[in-house]
């Protein structure tokens, strides 16, 4: 069997990456729960998914996030009424870590891990001409 020219794959670090929101779907968890299933992607393709729960303590995360990106204040609910719209295209810089038992990249918890792009302060998201891609 022959190989197509492939490109060297760029190896991966923990540490803070700037992403593009490309998917978010609904889903509902075996429990009931509603969840957005959240897609994100660098410029050069490095790709990281993760779950955003709306309840319990894992709610926090999904604050954090929407702090993230330009939404609330990461510390509460009240006022907020996100929609997955509300993320489609919007970029967040996200400090990602290795998995405590494996090779994959995980998005943290809380807002400390999530910090706006600077030209997404400055304009809505649809209009941000600074971000790189």
């Amino acid at each position: 069997m022959k190989f197509n020219q492939v490109e060297k794959a760029v190896e991966r670090v923990a540490g803070e990456y700037l992403f593009k929101i490309y998917e978010v779907n609904e889903k509902t968890s075996a429990a009931g729960n509603e969840y957005w299933q959240v897609k994100f992607e660098t410029a050069d393709g490095f790709k990281v998914c993760d779950n955003f729960m709306f309840s319990g303590k894992a709610a926090n995360k999904t604050l954090g996030l929407l702090y993230g990106i330009g939404i609330g204040d990461g510390e509460a609910w009240e006022g907020l009424d996100p929609q997955k719209d509300d993320l489609l295209g919007s970029y967040v810089y996200i400090n990602v870590k290795k998995q405590k038992d494996g090779d994959f990249f995980e998005c943290p918890w809380g807002k400390s891990g999530y910090k706006q792009h600077t030209a997404q302060k400055e304009a809505p998201k649809k209009e941000v001409a600074a971000a790189p891609f």
